[in-house]
């Protein structure tokens, strides 16, 4: 017995009636496995084409989870809106990216972690940078330090900072633009983070010698 037989005759004539799961079923059989398709630019939504065409123009190819959230295409747009405006931000883009790894890391998106660490290094920052981050350590540049924890306070208190954090990463450096910045750029990655988790997407082969998982978080 399926558990769409089951639902059918729950709705053909036990309603009202208190309804309790047969217990012959095993919790395999009550699972319901929901598969969200990779797809292309040929494939997709009418309205996500024109949008894999862009991100197969910046990337060489159509990445798994933008491939994935062409299913929504308000997602996907929301998505490479964002990122397009966090390009447009005074962070470096190695300061971009510092943001990117450690609120990933935080939210153990393993699939972003490793996206953004090849993306790092293409975008030449060391792994003096990424090897921390990675392992959710402190970095040996004292600004990009102060970007960290900042990202690691915003995002962990949902912005409520402390007077001092805020006092802390103005000192470093930076202006009261770039904390709004790093929230942006938060939002950016907890659309990301959490779409990936839903979906499952594994990680691109082009950035497969970067694969983190969040094991080696718990084994750091």
């Amino acid at each position: 017995m399926s558990v769409d037989d089951v639902l059918r005759v729950h709705r053909a004539g036990q309603i009202g009636e208190p309804f309790a799961w047969p217990t012959h079923l095993t919790l395999t059989e009550q699972e319901i496995n929901i598969v969200f398709e990779k797809y292309d630019i040929e494939s997709a939504p009418a309205s996500s084409r024109m949008l894999l065409e862009g991100v197969s123009g910046q990337y060489g190819f159509v990445p798994n989870l933008y491939g994935i959230l062409a299913e929504s295409p308000p997602a996907l747009a929301g998505l490479m809106t964002i990122a397009e405006q966090v390009s447009k931000t005074t962070l470096t883009d190695a300061e971009q990216q510092v943001v990117s790894i450690a609120v990933s890391y935080e939210n153990e998106c393993s699939y972003c972690v490793s996206g953004h660490t090849g993306l790092a290094q293409m975008l030449g920052v060391t792994e003096d940078v990424t090897d921390p981050l990675r392992a959710g350590l402190s970095l040996p540049d004292p600004k990009l330090d102060a970007l960290l924890e900042f990202s690691k306070a915003a995002l962990k208190s949902k912005g409520s900072v402390t007077s001092d954090d805020l006092k802390r990463f103005i000192d470093a450096g930076y202006s009261k633009a770039n904390a709004l910045d790093v929230v942006l750029i938060i939002s950016q990655k907890v659309l990301s983070n959490y779409a990936g988790h839903l979906v499952g997407v594994e990680v691109d082969e082009a950035f497969a010698p970067f694969a983190w998982t969040p094991h080696d978080r718990d084994a750091k």
